[in-house]
């Protein structure tokens, strides 16, 4: 049963391998590689007591979804000034300044460009007042309810981040409150563990006894590097959660 167990776990490791090796896409390093890769620094979880409120502020500020309903809601703004200025009356008004220069020779031609009798302006004024404008009217209305309901929307995307962040850093206090009862789990299962084998030499407990502590001591011991685990990855879903970066991670390669 435990080399079983064991030929699962390098199954485990080799496909976790080739995952790690396709996220970092280093070069000499593919997926089909040979190479092994080491991780040098263990886990070291530290408790971050975290501000609820200056987490959602930040987030309502850097998440990108936020900051394109903005974009979003400003162009709307502007469509609908422009609307509203298409329903309204056309006034325009031109003005013509020519200079006629008009004879049967070059010469003359340029002699009266340069005359003032030969010179002219026209002033025009035109008025387009609609009847019925209903078309521009919806127009404007839609674009007016095309902007209230991205109000909405960012109002229920705001909702949403701040339940996304609330729940991220629920799940951080969790995470480290699990590591916490692991790690007490696992001095306790390892003290039962001792008393097992030292009660055996006795000839007071038999070898399935002490297997059976054995094997509670291991799995106390995987439930810790689970906790663990999910702790790192609430930290990550915490920072994508808020829009920022992990600056604490100090990973490299």
């Amino acid at each position: 049963r435990r080399l079983g167990s064991i030929l699962i776990a390098e199954l485990r490791v080799k496909d976790r391998q080739r995952e790690l090796k396709r996220i970092m896409n280093h070069p000499g390093l593919d997926v089909d590689s040979e190479a092994l890769l080491q991780l040098v620094a263990d886990a070291t979880p530290i408790r971050y007591d975290v501000v609820p409120d200056d987490l959602i502020r930040a987030a309502l500020e850097q998440r990108m979804e936020l900051l394109e309903l903005e974009l979003q809601l400003a162009q709307d703004l502007t469509t609908i000034d422009f609307q509203e200025n298409q329903r309204l009356p056309l006034f325009s008004m031109d003005y013509t300044y020519r200079i006629q220069g008009t004879g049967k020779a070059f010469g003359r031609s340029l002699e009266n460009a340069f005359s003032t009798d030969e010179q002219g302006w026209r002033l025009g004024v035109n008025l387009e007042v609609p009847i019925g404008n209903e078309a521009a009217e919806a127009r404007v209305h839609r674009a007016i309810l095309r902007r209230l309901q991205r109000l909405s929307t960012r109002s229920a995307r705001e909702q949403a981040i701040k339940q996304e962040v609330l729940g991220a850093i629920d799940n951080l206090g969790t995470s480290w409150e699990r590591i916490v009862a692991a790690s007490l789990n696992v001095t306790t299962e390892d003290r039962n563990y001792r008393a097992e084998q030292g009660q055996y030499r006795l000839g007071l407990r038999n070898s399935t006894e002490v297997l059976d502590a054995e094997d509670r001591l291991a799995e106390a011991k995987i439930e810790r590097v689970r906790a663990i685990i999910d702790y790192e990855i609430a930290q990550i879903d915490l920072a994508f959660a808020t829009g920022m970066l992990l600056g604490a991670t100090r990973i490299g390669w």
